[in-house]
């Protein structure tokens, strides 16, 4: 008895660690959208932020992306910096792709009410 309860213990504890940084900010019929404290950075013009996107059906041969976005928060628009494909959900298992080139990301767009991403941009300007 005593070593199952160990074992329970220990897989408890495992399993909470693989994304106990990321909190869970909205979500839609098609996505659930996390992001992490920790990585927000201010450098008195725009903040920056990793976001985790958890999908709930195969985009791109991805279950999930991790997006670093720059925030310009009085325009309520944002710049996307990197993206990180992943193969399963929250952000684990292989990289299915990776994409930095500025001008493949596209321009500033801005946030947009009912939107999965405007609760984030939101919360983390204020």
């Amino acid at each position: 008895m005593k070593k199952l309860l160990g074992i329970v213990v220990l897989g408890l504890l495992l399993s909470g660690n693989a994304y106990a940084d990321w909190q869970k900010i909205s979500y839609s019929d098609s996505a659930d959208l996390y992001f992490d404290p920790e990585t927000i950075t201010n450098d008195g013009t725009s903040k920056y932020v990793w976001l985790l996107i958890d999908q709930k059906k195969l985009i791109n041969e991805s279950m999930s992306r991790k997006v670093h976005l720059q925030i310009q928060c009085g325009k309520r628009r944002y710049l996307l910096e990197h993206i990180i494909l992943y193969e399963d959900n929250l952000g684990l298992g292989n990289v299915v792709s990776s994409i930095t080139e500025r001008n493949s990301l596209g321009d500033w767009r801005s946030a947009v009410p009912d939107t999965i991403l405007y609760p984030a941009i939101k919360k983390i300007c204020n």
